[in-house]
């Protein structure tokens, strides 16, 4: 009993290898955009090609968050799990490199992805409570699916005081991130021997 016990304990396993084969597609289109993203901020038109590069990335991260999400919950074996770690470490450190190694880049633009990510986490905030309370059917007192123009209208209220005040903050933050990242640029210069062609 011991032995079958053990055995179907192995079976139940998330293994690399059914990993691997049920998300390669997903993985491999990972490895295209990150290699577009690296590709493409070299272009010899720097302001298309870094225009092109940050949209890359872009897609990536998304790329990334799907694969996440795709990781399978239970037990797992070792070399799966040592399989996920890397690749999370690696993906954040090629995040991490983009970062450092392309500061024309952010300085300029550092606003927009910090906008972005602040108009995602404040909408989920304000959505949140108002889908799982149902705040609107119960203010309006109507059904699920009425009052469709008020709902529509309400919602790009929201959007736009939630783009404002994202905006507002991403300006007010972006140049200590930026003086943060151009220090770290700096002493990684010093770190690292430059090759003189």
């Amino acid at each position: 009993m011991k032995k079958k016990d053990l055995e179907e304990n192995e079976i139940k396993k998330n293994t690399l290898f059914d990993f691997i084969e049920q998300n390669h597609k997903i993985i491999s289109v990972l490895g295209v955009f990150i290699a577009l993203t690296v590709f493409t901020a070299n272009l010899s038109f720097q302001a298309i090609g870094y225009a092109l590069s940050f949209l890359f990335m872009a897609i990536t991260i998304i790329v990334w968050m799907e694969l996440l999400e795709r990781f399978p919950k239970g037990e797992s074996t070792w070399r799966f799990k040592t399989f996920e770690n890397l690749l999370n470490y690696s993906f954040f450190g090629i995040i991490f490199y983009w970062l450092i190694s392309y500061r024309e880049i952010w300085k300029n633009i550092m606003f927009i992805p910090l906008t972005i990510i602040l108009a995602a986490m404040l909408t989920s905030l304000l959505t949140l409570p108002i889908k799982k309370y149902d705040l609107f059917d119960r203010v309006f007192r109507t059904k699920p699916g009425k009052l469709k123009v008020i709902r529509y209208i309400l919602f790009l209220l929201i959007l736009f005081i939630v783009l404002h005040i994202s905006f507002w903050i991403a300006f007010i933050i972006s140049p200590p991130i930026n003086y943060f990242f151009d220090q770290l640029h700096n002493e990684m210069i010093k770190w690292i021997p430059q090759n003189k062609p």
